[in-house]
């Protein structure tokens, strides 16, 4: 069975070092590796709490040999850690946990190796069981420290999700992991520390550099936590605290995304995001999309900008005449006619395009939100100044 097939990805040891010294504890008695992979959270572990009793469980076997050779010590045993019975079974071997690491499969609960036991859309994934077991074998005050792909901090899908973990435990920080962060995969990434206790009001958001170096951390309220609780977004969103509207407020109509898909857009020569750089210049005036439909439609003087992909976010274009069909992977904004030529600018100065990504969600593939595009804000200052901002 080749790995990918459990949803594995393993972390690297300097990143492991670092996220075990994330999460502020002195001296644990017993650490636990919940999903211990190569055992690379265990070895930092193992480095920053010498006299800690380490025990790893995985369901991979060749996993539990790998780490228990490379670590020296330790207690290991090979278990589905989805199954409902595995935290009372831990107990029953050494009480709970003082520490417990994860970094759990990236699965959906469908997988042949997981089990789907949940009722609400966010729960139907091997990630958040991992928590919930996570947190059931920790102690009153014990801490977790868990890796979660980027969706859970930020994805609008999520908020449930960020609502009960706020409200149940104490999310201590959130950590943007560098691209560097797993061996054989490029997933945007947090690492969140949890301690099993009252939440109390602020949650700090940092970022890890590629070399393991933690940079300035910035607090926020929990009650913006909701809503997304990512560095990126929030560290860049700094710079727009005063003198800023949100661009609904700018609209003479709600945006508006395409209706065909992206293989009806290239099977019948309709607008899509591989079509923005046919124009460099920004301005459309004379699309070869001509394909007319009775929604979804760019007329002159709407601005187009691509709805998901990173390497796309930075386009954004404008009709200049006529009208074509554009998909659904597009958004169109109609902007008062007064503030067209101001927002057109806005969204492809460096300034609109570094906020546009921020913004973005996504674990894998980043996607523009509706409502987050709504809200994005808009400065209002000079024409001229936006190449300075």
């Amino acid at each position: 069975m080749r790995k990918v097939d459990f949803g594995q990805h393993y972390t690297g040891s300097t990143v492991a070092s670092v996220l075990t010294k994330l999460l502020g504890v002195r001296s644990p008695a017993t650490v636990i590796d919940l999903g211990v992979g190569e055992g690379s959270l265990l070895r930092g572990a193992n480095a920053l709490w010498g006299n800690a009793r380490l025990h790893g469980i995985d369901i991979d076997q060749t996993n539990l040999d790998l780490a228990r050779q490379q670590l020296g010590k330790g207690t290991f045993g090979r278990a589905d850690c989805l199954a409902a019975a595995l935290p009372s079974n831990i107990r029953k071997l050494f009480s709970t946990a003082d520490v417990v690491l994860c970094n759990p499969p990236f699965l959906e609960l469908s997988h042949p190796f997981a089990k789907q036991n949940a009722t609400q859309d966010w729960r139907l994934t091997a990630e958040v069981k991992f928590l919930e077991i996570s947190l059931e074998m920790l102690r009153p005050g014990g801490s977790l420290g868990i890796i979660l792909p980027a969706r859970y901090v930020s994805g609008p899908s999520y908020k449930e999700f960020r609502r009960q973990l706020v409200s149940t435990c104490n999310v201590v920080s959130v950590t943007h992991l560098p691209s560097s962060t797993f061996k054989t995969a490029d997933v945007d990434a947090h690492f969140l520390v949890l301690r099993k206790e009252a939440p109390v009001g602020t949650i700090s958001l940092q970022s890890m550099g590629e070399a393991g170096q933690i940079g300035a951390a910035i607090s926020l309220a929990i009650e913006s936590a909701e809503e997304r609780m990512d560095f990126q977004y929030y560290s860049g969103l700094a710079q727009w605290t005063n003198n800023t509207v949100p661009l609904a407020l700018l609209l003479t109509q709600d945006v508006c995304r395409g209706v065909e898909s992206r293989g009806s857009a290239t099977a019948k020569n309709i607008f899509h995001t591989t079509d923005f750089k046919r124009y460099p210049d920004g301005l459309v005036s004379f699309p070869i999309h001509d394909i007319r439909h009775k929604t979804g439609l760019a007329i002159k003087g709407d601005i187009l900008i691509p709805r998901v992909g990173l390497r796309s976010l930075h386009h954004c274009v404008q009709v200049m005449d006529s009208a074509f069909t554009y998909s659904d992977c597009v958004f169109r904004l109609r902007v008062l006619p007064e503030w067209q030529a101001y927002v057109f600018k806005y969204l492809r100065s460096a300034a609109g395009v570094e906020i546009r990504k921020l913004s973005a969600h996504g674990s894998c593939v980043k996607i523009l939100g509706k409502q987050t595009l709504l809200d994005l804000p808009v400065p209002m200052v000079a024409p001229s100044q936006l190449e300075r901002l």
